[in-house]
């Protein structure tokens, strides 16, 4: 049985260590790793790699040289550039920086949400109570 391990935000991984990919522990050749450039990089930039080892490798190879024939060749060089600048470890990084800012952002904004939503829920809850309590009148409904 093959797999395919689809490795779209291996490079968004917040700054933090990104675990190995699946097919780097592939000795029988059944994963295959797919991975694309354009959520690191830019969203234009539409090309990915395809790594495999052996058999599966074997069967994909054919399916593979079809596809090559569509990537044209200003795209594949402007890959290679983006990848081999000394700037795209550094880019990566920022990258990290800011997804883990971001994170940082919403995961505060949800723990408010959360907290006014218990408030609100504590104080209709007193209010309900207070509403309930024999001998007090209660508010015609509107």
């Amino acid at each position: 049985m093959d797999l395919l391990e689809d490795d779209y935000a291996r490079h968004l991984g917040h700054g933090g260590a990104v675990p190995r990919p699946l097919v780097a522990d592939d000795r029988d050749g059944t994963v295959v790793h797919v991975t694309s450039l354009t959520k690191p990089a830019a969203p234009s930039l539409r090309i990915g790699a395809l790594v495999a080892r052996g058999p599966v490798m074997e069967r994909m190879r054919a399916v593979r040289l079809v596809d090559d024939f569509f990537v044209t060749r200003p795209l594949q060089a402007a890959a290679l550039e983006v990848l081999s600048s000394p700037s795209w470890d550094r880019h990566v990084r920022s990258l990290g920086t800011a997804l883990r800012e971001r994170c940082a952002v919403l995961a505060a904004a949800i723990a408010d949400h959360a907290e006014l939503t218990e408030g609100a829920r504590r104080l209709g809850a007193a209010v309900a109570d207070q509403e309930d309590q024999p001998g007090r009148p209660r508010k015609p409904a509107r």
